[in-house]
C-alpha cells in the first residue's frame, strides 16, 4: 500500500479562477525521483478523488489526460520526469469542499528495465490494480482558487525484489506536496576538470542526489539527465542539503541550501574525480648489502599501460634526497583509476622501470623498490 507524506492547504490568491463561482481548479502535477534503472514503466488508467473518509464516492476527473507516447501500452516512462520534466495527469474545475484523497489506478503492463538490459521485467502489483494507490490530501478547497499538487514518485523506494526470485514488487511510494506551499532546488552537475568545446565544465548525466532536510531525514532523490540537470520540487520552505554521488568522483555534500515558498533555488554542482595514489623507492642495484643505497633526485614519471611508446606523461615525481629514513622514496597523488607504468631516470644511471601497477580509488599501492643499474 501507497506511502504518501502530505503537507500544506494550498490556496494561491494569484490564481483565483472565480471568487464567485462554486468550483476550484485543481491540478495533478507526477514527478520522479530517480531509480537505478533504464526504465520505469506504469499504465495509469485512471484518477479519481473523494470527499470522504471512507472508500465510499470515488469521482474520476473528467480532466485526465496523458500524453501519447510510442509505448503499445500507452505507459509512462518515470525514468524521464526528471530536471523539470513532468506530466499533468488532470486539469479541470471541481466543486470546492473538501478534498480528502485521490488514488492512480492501474492497468496491467507495468515493468522495469534494468541498467545496461533492453528486456522488461514485470512488476507485481496486486493491491495497486484491485483498489488504486490511495493519497490522502486532506485539503479544503476555497471557491474560486486554483490548487497544484506535485506527485513526487521515489522509484527507488517503489520497487522491491523479492530474494534471489527474479521477481520485482511495485509498492509505490508517492509524496504529495501543494506547489503553492513550496519552493524548487535546480540545477547543474559538472565536472569540476574536464571541458565541453574547451569552455563549460562537462556535465555529469547520471550522477545521484539526495536531498535531506534540516533533520537529516532523507526527502527524496533524483538523477542528472543528459545535461547534468536536475530539479526537485515541492520542498517546503527550509533549509536542505544535497548529497552528490556518481562512479568514479567524490561524493559531495553541499552546505544548507535555502528554499523559499514559490522560488526556484539554482544550485550548480561541480564534482572531483575519484583518485588514488602510488608509492614507492628507488635504490641502487650495483649494492650487494642486503639493504640497497637508496638514490635521490631520481625522475619517476607515470604512464598509461596502453602508452607504449611512452609519449604521453600523466605525472611525475622526484625522489627525497634528504638523509634520513625518506631517502629514495617517492610518492605520486592524485591518480584516476587505471593502470600505469612507471619510468625511472637519474643521471649516470640507467633507465628503470616498473611493472603495470593498478590505481584503486582511495588506496595507496607500494609498488616496493625500483632498481637502477649504475652505467
Amino acid at each position: 500500500m501507497i506511502i504518501a507524506t502530505f503537507l500544506f492547504q494550498s490556496c494561491n490568491t494569484n490564481e483565483a479562477i472565480n471568487s464567485t463561482s462554486n468550483t476550484s481548479k485543481i491540478r495533478l502535477k507526477l514527478v520522479d525521483s530517480e531509480g537505478n534503472y533504464d526504465k520505469v514503466l506504469v499504465n495509469i488508467i485512471d484518477v479519481q478523488y473523494n470527499r470522504n473518509d471512507d472508500d465510499m464516492g470515488w469521482t474520476t476527473f473528467e480532466g485526465f489526460t496523458l500524453p501519447e507516447t510510442d509505448d503499445h501500452l500507452d505507459r509512462i516512462d518515470l525514468t524521464e520526469l526528471i530536471a523539470g520534466n513532468s506530466i499533468i495527469l488532470t486539469d479541470q474545475d471541481i466543486e470546492s469542499g473538501m478534498l480528502s484523497k485521490i488514488r492512480l489506478i492501474l492497468g496491467e503492463g507495468n515493468a522495469i528495465v534494468l541498467e545496461g538490459e533492453t528486456e522488461e521485467i514485470s512488476l507485481k502489483t496486486p493491491s495497486a490494480m484491485q483498489s488504486g494507490l490511495k493519497l490522502h490530501m486532506d485539503t479544503e478547497l476555497v471557491a474560486g482558487f486554483s490548487y497544484t499538487f506535485v506527485l513526487d514518485w521515489d522509484v527507488q523506494k517503489s520497487i522491491v525484489k523479492a530474494g534471489n526470485s527474479g521477481i520485482y514488487n511495485l509498492k509505490p511510494v508517492i509524496r504529495v506536496v501543494a506547489e503553492v506551499n513550496s519552493g524548487t532546488i535546480k540545477g547543474r552537475v559538472a565536472d569540476i576538470d574536464e571541458t565541453k568545446d574547451g569552455t563549460d565544465p562537462m556535465p555529469i548525466e547520471g550522477a545521484t542526489l539526495n536531498v535531506y532536510d534540516k533533520d537529516d531525514t532523507s526527502i527524496g532523490t533524483t538523477e542528472t539527465n543528459v545535461d547534468g540537470l536536475y530539479m526537485f520540487q515541492g520542498l517546503p520552505a527550509g533549509d536542505y542539503k544535497l548529497k552528490v554521488e556518481k562512479g568514479d568522483y567524490n561524493t559531495l555534500t553541499t552546505d544548507p541550501i535555502l528554499v523559499e515558498v514559490g522560488v526556484e533555488t539554482t544550485k550548480d554542482i561541480h564534482l572531483t574525480k575519484s583518485t588514488g595514489n602510488i608509492s614507492g623507492r628507488i635504490a641502487d642495484s650495483s649494492e650487494t648489502d642486503v639493504v640497497k643505497i637508496p638514490l635521490g633526485n631520481a625522475k619517476v614519471d607515470v604512464y598509461t599501460k596502453d602508452d607504449t611508446n611512452f609519449d604521453t606523461i600523466i605525472a611525475t615525481a622526484t625522489t627525497s634526497n634528504e638523509n634520513d629514513d625518506t631517502k629514495g622514496s617517492f610518492d605520486i597523488m592524485d591518480l584516476l583509476p587505471g593502470e600505469y607504468i612507471l619510468k625511472v631516470s637519474l643521471d649516470t644511471y640507467g633507465t628503470g622501470q616498473s611493472e603495470v601497477i593498478e590505481v584503486i580509488i582511495d588506496q595507496t599501492v607500494d609498488v616496493g623498490t625500483i632498481l637502477l643499474t649504475l652505467i
